[in-house]
C-alpha cells in the first residue's frame, strides 16, 4: 500500500503538460487498441467461419458426386434386372437360355471399362447360377448383405470389398417374375471400387496443402481413403469383438478380408457413426500423420457412408497468421501518429489552472466542445486562451482519432488490392466516379462525405475471400461465385462495429442490389436501394467493365455506357444511369455543377 502511494506521489509532482500528456493518450490511445482489437477479432472469425464453410462445402460436393455415381450404378443394375432374355433365363434355366444373356453381358461389359463382370445368383441357395466370369462360379456370396437385400426384393449395393485380389463394389437387383413379383434370382454388378475412390483420391490438396479425405460406413470402418490405402478395412476406434466377428462372417468387405484392424480414434468413431453427425469435428489428429486437423463432415443420402474432408491446421491457420501479423503493423503505426499527434496537443498547457477546474473536468470527461469562458484577469485571460487552444486541439486529435479508425478500414482494403494487381486502384476510381455522381446530384456535403466512406470501402469484406476463389483466373463455380456474393454482407459485419461510418452502411452493403430486385444480399428493389447504393452499384458496375481482370480484358467505354444503358431499369436506377452518362459525355468526374431540379421535386428519389 505504501508502495502505490510513493507513486501516486511521483504522478502528482509531475509537470502538469507531462500529466496532461498521459491523460490524453489514455483517452486516445485505448479506444484505437480496443477498436483494433475488435476489429482483428471480427476480421479473423469471418476468415476462420469461411473457412470452415469452405471444408463443409467441399464435403458436401464430394458426398453428392460419390451419391450420384452409385445412384447410377444401381439405376443401371436395375434396368440389366429388367432385359427380357434374363427375365426367361431366371423363369426356365438352360444352357440355351444362357447365351442371350451372356450374349447381352459381354456388350455391357464390352462398353465399360469399370464394369468387371455381371452374374446371377440363386437367392435360394446363393450360388452363381450364371456368370461373364469363370473365377465367380464356385463362389457363394448368400451371406452377403447386398444379396440378401435383392433377394427381399429391395435393389442394393456393397461396400467397396476386395474378392481374389479386386477391390469391387456389388450392385445387386432382383430380378422378378411379371405375374406376382416372385424373386426369381438376384443380379448382381460388379463393378471397379476406383468408381468412387477416384473421387476421394481426388480430393488431395483440394482445400490447403495437405487435405485429404475419408470415407466411412455406419461402423466407423474406413472404405476409402486419399493418401494410404493401407489404413482402408481398419476402424477409427476398435470395434466390439461381437461386431468385429458379425461382419467378418458376413464377409461384409470381401472374402479376402478376414480380419478388421483398428486406430485408436474414438472422438472421429463417434462423429463418423452417429445418427446426427455434426457439422465439423475440431482440433484431431489423423492416424496418417498424427497432425492436428480441420474437418468436416457430410453423410451420404443413399446409405450411412460418411465424408470426412480435413486440413491440417498449418494450413487451414495460415490466412489468420498473415492477417494477424497486418493488424499488428497497422495497429502499431496508427498508435505512433495518434502518440505524437497527443504530444503536440499537450503542449498547450504548462502550468496549472485552478480557477479553470470546471472546464477542464468537461475536457476529462469528454466534452470537447464547450469553449473555455473568458476570463476578465489579464494573466489568466492568456492562461485561458491557453487552454481554448489546447481545447480546440484536443478536438481535433478526436478528428484524427476518427481518420485513424478509417485509415485501418483503408488500409485493408489496400492490403486487399495488393492480393491482386488486377483491381489496384479500383476504389480509388469507384470513389472518383460516386463522388462526382454525388455532387451532380446535389447531395449535402455530409452526405457526399458519407458516398466517399462508402466507395472507400465497399469491398473491404473481399479481405475474407480466399485468394484461389478472388484470384481464380475463368469461370467460377456456383459454390465460388456464392462465396463472392457474401463480400457485401461481410463488408457490413466489418464496418458495423465502427459507429462514425454506420452512415455508410447502405451503400457498403447494398452497392450489388439490382434495380429490379435480383441483385444481393437483400433483393431489394427499386427506390427500396438506398440512393448511395444506386450510385456505388452504378460506378462499381462500370469501372469493373472498363478495367482489366485476371478473367478478361477490360471493355472499351462504348461498350460500358452501351451495357449501362441496356442494363438501366433491371440492374440500375434508369434515371442515375441517365446523368451518370450525360457526365461522362461531358468529360466531368470531379468538379460537376449540382444538376437543378423543377421547382418543388427533388434531383431523384432518396
Amino acid at each position: 500500500m505504501g508502495g502505490f502511494r510513493r507513486v501516486v506521489v511521483s504522478i502528482r509532482r509531475l509537470p502538469f503538460s507531462v500529466k496532461m500528456l498521459l491523460n490524453l493518450m489514455v483517452v486516445s490511445l485505448v479506444p484505437l487498441l480496443i477498436a483494433g482489437y475488435v476489429t482483428q477479432r471480427i476480421v479473423l472469425n469471418i476468415i476462420l467461419d469461411n473457412e470452415r464453410e469452405d471444408i463443409q462445402v467441399h464435403a458436401a460436393e464430394l458426398k453428392l458426386a460419390i451419391d450420384q455415381t452409385q445412384a447410377k450404378r444401381l439405376s443401371e443394375a436395375e434396368s440389366f434386372a429388367r432385359i427380357a432374355s434374363l427375365v426367361s433365363f431366371a423363369k426356365e434355366p438352360s444352357p440355351a437360355g444362357a447365351e442371350p444373356v451372356l450374349s447381352n453381358f459381354k456388350m455391357i461389359l464390352s462398353s465399360n471399362a469399370n464394369i468387371r463382370s455381371l452374374f446371377l445368383i440363386d437367392p435360394a441357395s446363393g450360388s452363381v447360377i450364371l456368370s461373364t466370369a469363370e473365377d465367380q462360379k464356385d463362389m457363394r456370396y448368400g451371406n452377403r448383405a447386398f444379396v440378401k437385400e435383392a433377394a427381399s426384393g429391395r435393389s442394393s449395393f456393397s461396400t467397396p470389398s476386395r474378392d481374389r485380389g479386386q477391390n469391387l463394389v456389388y450392385f445387386s437387383a432382383p430380378v422378378k417374375t411379371d405375374e406376382n413379383g416372385r424373386v426369381l434370382a438376384v443380379l448382381v454388378m460388379a463393378v471397379s471400387a476406383d468408381d468412387i475412390w477416384s473421387y476421394v483420391r481426388g480430393a488431395i490438396g483440394q482445400i490447403g496443402v495437405g487435405s485429404l479425405a475419408v470415407l466411412t460406413d455406419e461402423y466407423g470402418v474406413r472404405i476409402a481413403h486419399s493418401t494410404d490405402e493401407s489404413l482402408v478395412y481398419k476402424s477409427w476406434a476398435p470395434l466390439p469383438e461381437e461386431t468385429r466377428q458379425a461382419i467378418i462372417r458376413e464377409q461384409r468387405y470381401g472374402a479376402d478380408i478376414t480380419d478388421i484392424g483398428s486406430t485408436d480414434f474414438q472422438d472421429i468413431t463417434t462423429a463418423v457413426t452417429a445418427t446426427d453427425p455434426p457439422k465439423y469435428i475440431f482440433a484431431h489428429k489423423l492416424a496418417v500423420s498424427g497432425e492436428t486437423y480441420e474437418s468436416g463432415i457430410s453423410r451420404s443420402q443413399l446409405t450411412r457412408w460418411t465424408v470426412l474432408e480435413s486440413v491440417p491446421h498449418s494450413a487451414f491457420l495460415s490466412p489468420v497468421s498473415d492477417i494477424r501479423a497486418s493488424m499488428a503493423i497497422i495497429m502499431g503505426l496508427a498508435a505512433i501518429a495518434m502518440i505524437a499527434l497527443v504530444s503536440i496537443s499537450s503542449r498547450a498547457a504548462s502550468t496549472p489552472v485552478r480557477r479553470l477546474s470546471r472546464s477542464v473536468a468537461k475536457m476529462s470527461e469528454g466534452d470537447m466542445n464547450s469553449p473555455i469562458p473568458e476570463i476578465p484577469d489579464r494573466e489568466m485571460s492568456i492562461l485561458a486562451k491557453q487552454f481554448e487552444d489546447m481545447r480546440q486541439k484536443v478536438s481535433n486529435s478526436y478528428d484524427m482519432l476518427e481518420e485513424a479508425y478509417l485509415d485501418i478500414a483503408r488500409a485493408l482494403t489496400a492490403s486487399l488490392e495488393a492480393r491482386d494487381p488486377h483491381t489496384a486502384g479500383h476504389t480509388e476510381r469507384v470513389g472518383q466516379y460516386a463522388l462526382a455522381l454525388a455532387r451532380r446530384l446535389g447531395l449535402s456535403e455530409v452526405e457526399i462525405s458519407d458516398v466517399k466512406k462508402a466507395a472507400d470501402l465497399h469491398d473491404i469484406g473481399k479481405i475474407a475471400v480466399p485468394d484461389a476463389i478472388l484470384l481464380k483466373p475463368n469461370k467460377l463455380t456456383p459454390g465460388e461465385y456464392a462465396e463472392i456474393k457474401r463480400h457485401p454482407s461481410k463488408s457490413a459485419e466489418i464496418i458495423h462495429y465502427l459507429g462514425f461510418l454506420r452512415n455508410a452502411l447502405p451503400g457498403i452493403e447494398g452497392h450489388h442490389e439490382n434495380y429490379d430486385g435480383t441483385g444481393y444480399p437483400r433483393g431489394l428493389k427499386g427506390k427500396e436501394i438506398p440512393l448511395m447504393a444506386r450510385i456505388l452499384g452504378l460506378a462499381d458496375a462500370y469501372d469493373a467493365m472498363t478495367s482489366s481482370r485476371a478473367y478478361r480484358r477490360a471493355m472499351s467505354h462504348e461498350r460500358a455506357t452501351e451495357i449501362l444503358r441496356d442494363g438501366a431499369g433491371t440492374q440500375w436506377d434508369p434515371k442515375l444511369v441517365l446523368i451518370f452518362l450525360d457526365m461522362l459525355g461531358e468529360g466531368k468526374i470531379s468538379e460537376e455543377q449540382p444538376v437543378v431540379p423543377k421547382p418543388g421535386e427533388p434531383v431523384i428519389s432518396k
